[in-house]
């Protein structure tokens, strides 16, 4: 009688097994820490912390069937201004502003998660910037804003832009690093993750709606181009030189296509894609600026 032996086989097995596993645990881990949102409970947290009263407000949307989350600063009732993030992020990105004691003076102070992040309808993608800036006019309208400074970074940056088409009481644009010229539209391989099928699960699904919205944001922007020119409000623009993720192109595409007669543009020689918080006491300043020019 011939006994096999397959012992040798057996250390393969747990290998693969361990992999598996180990694969398991790092998407669970990635989907849990990677979610770039604060939740209700926290952010008040954080704004009692700094002795800032803050409020959470959920608004209906026609635009998407879950309610947007909406944080609020301050009690003027004649100015606001309003804070859209980039991708991937949430309205969390933008709270350091929302406690800065110099803006909370003179203005209403908002920001809020864009449809897909945050808690408006999380991992639900909406890659639109033409319905992603008529949300911005529903909020502008359910809270009766005033005299509104919206300020986007990155891919918030042509929302901001567009919303100023879409409502009137928009004072001022103010882009940072804003991701907006079709042709400048960095991909990174990484990115296939979160588009194949077979990987999209793998992948956190803040990264997946930035995904969504990256591989259709080229197409989006140049069916936008023609609108540029009919911006009826100042618009300031702050890049960094050395931005990597959405070049300073995007700069020079902005000044191209936006009204001259409109456009302030400041350009940072040794900055890169993140100036919300690297260069954030010069961007208020701009921002309060513009609240005092206000009329």
């Amino acid at each position: 009688m011939i006994y096999r032996n397959n012992h040798k086989k057996h250390p393969l097995k747990r290998k693969r097994f361990l992999f598996a596993l180990f694969v398991v645990v790092l998407c669970v881990f990635s989907h849990f820490f990677f979610q770039f949102r604060t939740s209700d409970k926290e952010t008040l947290r954080i704004f009692k912390k700094s002795e800032v009263s803050a409020s959470i407000k959920y608004i209906p949307s026609n635009i998407i069937s879950s309610k947007v989350r909406v944080i609020q600063t301050g009690n003027s009732k004649k100015n606001t201004v309003l804070f859209i993030h980039g991708a991937p992020g949430s309205g969390n990105a933008f709270y350091g502003y929302l406690k800065d004691s110099s803006l909370l003076k003179n203005a209403k102070l908002i920001t809020f998660d864009r449809p897909g992040y945050g808690y408006s309808g999380f991992g639900k993608s909406l890659p639109s910037i033409e319905k992603q800036a008529l949300i911005v006019d529903e909020i502008i309208q359910a809270l009766d804003l005033k005299n509104v400074i919206v300020v986007g970074h990155s891919y918030g940056g042509p929302i901001a832009a567009l919303s100023a088409l879409k409502n009137n009481k928009i004072k001022d644009i103010v882009m940072l690093s804003p991701a907006i010229d079709p042709n400048s539209e960095e991909y990174f391989w990484v990115g296939n993750f979160a588009k194949w099928k077979a990987t999209r699960w793998l992948v956190p699904r803040a990264f997946v709606v930035a995904a969504d919205e990256k591989y259709a944001h080229a197409e989006e922007l140049k069916t936008m181009e023609s609108l540029w020119k009919k911006i009826p409000v100042p618009v300031l623009i702050l890049h960094g030189k050395k931005d990597f993720l959405a070049p300073y192109k995007n700069m020079e595409y902005v000044e191209d296509y936006f009204p001259k007669t409109l456009l302030n543009s400041i350009t940072l020689p040794n900055e890169n894609h993140f100036i919300p918080w690297t260069k954030q006491q010069l961007i208020i300043k701009e921002i309060d600026s513009l609240i005092q020019n206000i009329q």
